[in-house]
């Protein structure tokens, strides 16, 4: 039988025309669904269909003990994965399955782990840090180390770096560290504009800048997150959140700033809604087993995916908090991860092309209960 016409017909041969739509768009792009990509305390990366939970890849890594972070490039052509002390970029296509896989290219310069990684907003350049008290640039296709900066107060005594947020201008990274300080690193200048202290001695975790550029988030070890109001030339302390009871692992922004979420030792994710005076709780999402290691919002902000060490990911609704999908079979911890929408690939802008946002989840991978704790 052939695939019925919107009036319900059926017309042999022939697809409606929003499905012949779709189809060219899954051509153009080569690979048509959206991807879950994660890693984590094993030697490789997969690629998951974040609609039903099947693998679609394995990349295996070569001299990786683990996958500290992860990030893809803008218009998802390349993968950068981050070890211990290795940079690598990879393709997002291609491949034989489960076989080792040469990089595109290494960035070679740190001494311990790297704990951070990131895109410019153009793609022609990438950040790193490290505990081993350094940030660094790094030219993509050069592969050299453009701008290094040395976080510590002198040659012989540096102080790791836990997480590296870029600021939304594309000119100022944002740098945590081990021993509670958030600085203000402006690429331009090559100097430390500002130093934030929150809480001295208590390790900054994860740092985050709003899309719109309006505030900045540092969350450390104590369960704590601080929130700055931002502007042009000053950082206005605005809201300390008493997020979790452990150590908080990653603090993000939904894409349109309307939420913040925290994930973190206590086996569970909060999110948080933006308001005029900073952020209000609304959900806990509840269901992991160990520590929730870091979270990916989809494309629209309406979508989250989480990752812990109980060697799963979830996928929960952040307008209702409940639990959609979990991504299970990993042999290992996950630690690190990655969602792409399938528009969000070069040659898929049409919005007509399949999405976390506009296509319906595999109904036989829901899950029947939800593991919710609303806030009230």
């Amino acid at each position: 039988p052939g695939s019925r016409s919107r009036d319900g017909r059926g017309e042999p041969g022939r697809q409606p025309a929003d499905e012949r739509r779709r189809s060219a768009h899954q051509m153009a792009a080569g690979a048509a669904e959206p991807l879950l990509v994660a890693g984590g305390y094993g030697p490789e990366v997969r690629f998951l269909d974040a609609l039903r939970g099947e693998v679609r890849r394995t990349l295996v890594l070569q001299d990786y003990g683990h996958v500290n972070c992860l990030t893809v490039s803008p218009g998802a052509r390349s993968l950068a994965v981050a070890g211990n002390p290795h940079v690598r970029l990879f393709a997002m296509e291609g491949g034989a399955q489960g076989a080792p896989e040469q990089a595109l290219c290494s960035y070679e310069g740190h001494r311990g782990n790297v704990s951070a990684v990131g895109f410019e907003a153009a793609g022609r350049w990438l950040y790193t840090g490290s505990e081993d008290g350094s940030v660094r640039v790094w030219d993509c296709r050069s592969r050299r180390c453009q701008l290094c900066y040395e976080n510590g107060p002198g040659a012989f005594e540096r102080t790791a770096v836990h997480a590296v947020a870029l600021h939304p201008n594309q000119v100022e990274l944002v740098v945590g560290d081990a021993r509670g300080r958030i600085a203000v690193w402006d690429l331009a200048a090559n100097r430390t504009r500002r130093t934030l202290v929150p809480e001295e001695g208590v390790p900054v975790r994860s740092v985050c800048i709003a899309p719109d550029a309006r505030a900045l988030v540092g969350a450390n070890h104590e369960g704590t997150c601080y929130v700055w109001r931002l502007s042009d030339d000053s950082l206005e302390p605005l809201q300390k959140i008493e997020a979790h009871g452990a150590y908080v692992l990653r603090c993000r922004f939904s894409p349109e700033a309307k939420h913040l979420a925290t994930t973190s030792a206590d086996c569970t994710t909060s999110l948080w809604r933006s308001h005029a005076e900073g952020f209000a709780q609304c959900f806990t999402l509840v269901g992991h087993s160990k520590w929730v290691w870091d979270c990916a919002f989809s494309s629209d902000g309406q979508y989250i995916v989480t990752a812990s060490s109980d060697c799963t990911c979830r996928l929960w609704d952040v307008r209702t908090g409940t639990q959609r999908l979990e991504f299970a079979g990993f042999k290992k911890g996950v630690t690190a991860i990655a969602l792409v929408d399938a528009c969000d690939r070069v040659g898929t802008e049409d919005k007509g092309c399949p999405s976390i946002r506009s296509a319906e989840l595999d109904v036989h991978r829901l899950l029947s209960t939800p593991h919710l704790e609303e806030q009230r």
